[in-house]
């Protein structure tokens, strides 16, 4: 666990909030955090969904280029056959 203002990773316990949540305090900067844990599920859909859409984003350049690298192949085909 780590700040979230300052990225310092030696927090200390600083007591409780009122629904009982512990929250820490930042040795570098003093900023207070309440930690709070994945759920048991595994991580965030957020995450995933995120790291899914930029895949599935490059995916589409690499597919746009090959498709324009294989009309290059062709038309260059094409000149070479013309030349002949």
């Amino acid at each position: 666990m780590t700040c979230s203002v300052c990225g310092y990773s030696e927090l200390i316990k600083y007591g409780f909030t009122s629904s009982g949540k512990q929250r820490y305090q930042c040795k570098h900067c003093g900023n207070v955090i309440v930690y709070s844990p994945e759920p048991a599920d595994g991580p965030s859909t957020n995450f995933l969904a995120t790291w899914l859409r930029r895949v599935e984003a490059r995916l589409a350049e690499l597919e746009e280029k090959v498709a324009f690298q294989d009309e290059e192949i062709a038309r260059l085909e094409m000149l070479g056959e013309l030349r002949r």
